[in-house]
């Protein structure tokens, strides 16, 4: 068994829960939920197949959200918590400014990584003391992206 990884991918605004595993440099997808509406609701597809990017009318892969496994954050010298790039990508969108108060889940910014958007989390509450990107800007990987205090 290998690496498995849990995304939240949106869909045509509807929110699925995806596993895949990564075993021998292929990916398998192990596991598809659709997001419930409440707690009891679920609907669970299993699969073993490998994963293929979804066509679209051009033919290209079409771009999707995800939210992006992060590692846990990072504490800062200054006492908050650096929420770091968890891939290298470009910055879409920043949902926060210094100052906003923020609790844990709570949509930071959006990071392009591979045509797909990424959701980057706030990993605690706290309150956002300074974000370190700006839109449009590249970022790599355990780049610092925004501190919270």
């Amino acid at each position: 068994m290998g690496k498995v990884f849990q995304y939240v991918v949106r869909v045509n605004g509807k929110e699925y829960n995806v596993e895949i595993e990564s075993e021998n440099e292929e990916i398998f997808l192990k596991s598809v939920t659709r997001a419930a509406t409440s707690e009891t609701q679920t609907r669970r597809e299993e699969s073993t197949q490998k994963v293929e990017p979804a066509p679209t009318a051009a033919g290209t892969s079409a771009p999707t959200t995800s939210s992006v496994p992060q590692k846990p954050a990072t504490p800062s010298k200054t006492g908050g918590t650096v929420v770091e790039a968890p891939l290298p990508g470009k910055i879409l969108r920043i949902n926060v400014s210094a100052g906003s108060q923020v609790k844990r889940g709570d949509l930071l910014l959006i990071l392009e990584a591979m045509k797909m958007e990424n959701e980057i989390l706030a990993p605690v509450d706290g309150v956002v003391d300074s974000v370190l990107v700006s839109p449009n800007q590249t970022v790599n990987t355990h780049d610092p992206l925004v501190v919270l205090k």
